[in-house]
């Protein structure tokens, strides 16, 4: 490899991670322009994991399964038509004439039911139905939200251990040469043999490195695959990758979204729990009612047959219509029980929120803190890159003036390149700090579900499925 092509190779990678990771560093009141905008490959992932991605077929078909505990509740509202058919033979034997009589007897009876007034515990079912469902579409949300932040992360990772590849592909190089020239150097007794074992043992760290880097970019590939069951290549740079980087570092520049300057929204686990108690708050409503009076109306036909002596059966046709009051009036203190344990159940989901609260502002502060630190972070290993650039320049200038040879620039690149990806790794924890603020805000558009949540039933299951 020729050192033009080498200096064109590495130059053209150091622009490139410059490019990717030189955006300005951000402020308390900078939102971070989201990648998806510069990288469309990413945007199609995304698209298309909704649809693919293993956790997220399984909250749709929970949600699904909601749906229907939801739609079965409403039952309790309606009127229930039970119908029962039957065909008795009856034989007698009798001390008078006949003696013997055979008879087939056909009935039937049709039941009309509607539950009238039950204390509210009729439409505590039916609410509890639907508190459950907004749980499922609660952790329908939030595993989508989650989903797009560790796709996101697992992208820009895998672009970055890329870059790294390259980088220790260069280090290997580097010190193979400096292993070529110390050997001729310990041929010549200028050096001890340990110093020339000191440069194969750098050479096969630098080596082994490189394979770590290597098995890291697979396994992040396999985890991005695995999370979002995308299943075509993942090119990551194509020939517009720079022009998308300079569109997304200008609109980086240009964004002043403000970021956590207000109380978060409540977590979807601080609303489940809040759903959980709306769920206990029914249970003990139907709890109550179960030691009251329960009014129901019913409506009743059937049609059977009246033996008569030494004649023909006579078909009869009866229809009533009745208020039914069932009232279990002393049930051994279960109730009591239950109620007791049901507001304690409340109490302790009631605490339980209020943990789940505390617990959300944390983390806020936290991803705060953090941010404030990696912002410092940037801003000191900016200044390393500047020092570096420095030096490789110094070098530069002292090869063209003979002074300095080509081991000490390719050393100089290396270390530039090494600083660069330093800079570029809290870069990225930047950018996955910015997104996380972003989604927990409700401010990142890519982090709410696209496609309906709810679908008829016969379209997710065959119209004869109920038969």
């Amino acid at each position: 490899m020729s050192d033009s092509f080498r200096r064109s190779t590495y130059s053209s990678v150091l622009i490139l991670l410059l490019a990717l990771f030189s955006a300005s560093s951000l402020n308390g009141e900078t939102s971070l322009h989201l990648p998806e905008t510069a990288f469309p490959e990413l945007t199609d992932i995304l698209q298309r994991m909704e649809e693919e991605s293993p956790e997220m077929l399984i909250q749709r078909a929970r949600v699904q399964a909601a749906e229907a505990d939801e739609h079965a509740r409403l039952a309790q509202k309606w009127p229930q038509l039970r119908m029962n058919l039957q065909l008795a033979n009856r034989s007698e034997f009798r001390d008078g004439d006949p003696e013997f009589q055979n008879t087939t007897q056909p009935f039937g009876i049709a039941r009309l039911e509607q539950e009238l007034y039950h204390w509210g515990s009729l439409d505590a079912w039916r609410d509890i139905g639907k508190f459950r469902k907004s749980i499922e579409e609660n952790n329908y949300n939030e595993t989508y939200r989650l989903l797009v932040l560790r796709v996101r992360t697992l992208y820009l990772r895998l672009l970055f251990a890329r870059e790294q590849i390259g980088y220790y592909q260069a280090e290997v190089s580097r010190l193979q040469q400096n292993l070529s020239s110390s050997m001729q150097q310990a041929d010549a007794g200028r050096i001890t043999s340990d110093d020339l074992e000191l440069e194969r043992l750098a050479v096969e760290e630098a080596q082994i490195a490189l394979e770590r880097a290597q098995d890291e970019s697979d396994m992040l590939e396999e985890d991005l695959r695995l999370a979002s069951g995308w299943q075509a290549p993942i090119l990551g740079i194509d020939q517009d990758l720079l022009l998308r980087l300079n569109q997304m570092e200008r609109a980086e520049q240009s964004s002043s979204e403000i970021i956590a300057t207000a109380a978060a929204p409540p977590s979807a686990e601080y609303l489940n729990k809040q759903e959980e108690l709306n769920i206990e708050e029914a249970d003990f409503v139907r709890i109550r009612a179960k030691n009251l009076p329960l009014f129901d109306l019913v409506a009743e036909a059937y049609q059977d047959q009246i033996a008569t002596q030494g004649l023909d059966n006579v078909d009869r046709t009866v229809f009533t219509v009745y208020l039914r009051v069932n009232w279990h009036i002393f049930d051994g203190f279960e109730t009591q029980w239950q109620k007791i344990q049901s507001k304690a159940k409340q109490r302790a989901l009631q605490d339980e929120a209020e943990h789940i609260a505390a617990k959300d502002r944390l983390e806020v502060e936290r991803l705060q803190r953090n941010r404030k630190m990696l912002q410092r972070d940037i801003r000191l290993w900016e200044r390393r890159v500047a020092i570096s650039e420095n030096t490789m320049e110094r070098i530069e200038t002292e090869v063209e003036k003979d002074t300095a040879t080509e081991a000490e620039l390719l050393t100089a690149r290396n270390e530039l390149l090494a600083d660069s990806l330093t800079l570029a790794s809290y870069r990225l924890d930047l950018l996955g700090n910015s997104s996380e603020l972003l989604s927990i805000y409700g401010r990142d558009p890519f982090a709410t579900p696209k496609h309906p949540l709810e679908k008829p039933v016969n379209e997710v299951y065959p119209e004869n499925f109920y038969w």
